[in-house]
């Protein structure tokens, strides 16, 4: 467990005491069932032959009531992408597929729906581009820029479009309404769910195709940087 980061774990046994503090004589601020995806906000290693594990989850994702607080590293179950189960990548679609929508619902799905949210950027910009595997087909890529926000979609001529860019400067165009800068990393798995992987300070999450992701980065605890964007293909 302490070879590296541990991302997320899975709760084994059966209602697993969660701790206020790392220790068995702290109180118990709640119970995991036993079988849920937790990711790791902090790994102590005390006196105790298992570390102690800070994790955040929820009784059920992508929505349910959230569980959070110290539990005894010998109930929970390191997660890496080689042990994962249906489950575990079930959990990971459905919460990042929950934030995508969230963030429609936000920004919109198009530029017209955006300036209906968040009123007239700073600058629009527009570039038109022949279709990548049709070339008869007409794409357009838009790029708006609002204080503290960037956000990118596109339109093609058949109809299709939609949101391809959202980059908050700020707390006040958090994604979601709670990844941003200066947001605590809780709030973010909150949001997108157990992180997918980890490199340094970035976290990163996908809709497992690799189309969409969202990365953020970290600094001492807290929202450096997150930008979500979409490949479009």
């Amino acid at each position: 467990m302490a070879d590296e980061p541990l991302l997320n774990v899975l709760i084994s046994g059966k209602s697993v005491n969660i701790r206020a503090e790392p220790s068995t004589k702290a109180a118990v601020a709640g119970r995991f069932a036993g079988g849920e995806v937790a990711a790791v906000l902090e790994v102590k290693q005390g006196k105790d032959p298992y570390p102690w594990i800070l994790a955040v989850s929820r009784k059920f994702w992508p929505a349910g009531p959230v569980l959070e607080g110290w539990v005894y590293g010998q109930f929970a179950t390191p997660l890496t992408s080689d042990n994962w189960s249906e489950k575990t990548l079930e959990i990971m679609q459905d919460c990042f597929a929950d934030f995508t929508e969230k963030l429609t619902s936000q920004f919109g799905a198009s530029p017209e729906e955006a300036m209906k949210k968040l009123g007239k950027p700073d600058s629009m910009t527009e570039k038109e581009e022949s279709g990548i595997h049709n070339p008869g087909d007409r794409v357009t890529w838009y790029t708006l820029l609002y204080p503290h926000l960037e956000l990118g979609f596109f339109t093609t001529n058949t109809g299709g479009g939609g949101l391809i860019r959202a980059k908050p400067g700020s707390s006040a165009h958090a994604l979601a309404g709670a990844i941003g800068p200066g947001a605590a990393l809780r709030d973010v798995i909150l949001q997108a769910g157990p992180p997918h992987s980890r490199e340094g300070d970035t976290f990163y999450w996908s809709d497992g195709a690799g189309y969409a992701e969202l990365y953020v980065t970290v600094s001492e605890g807290r929202v450096a940087e997150a930008d979500y964007t979409v490949f479009v293909d």
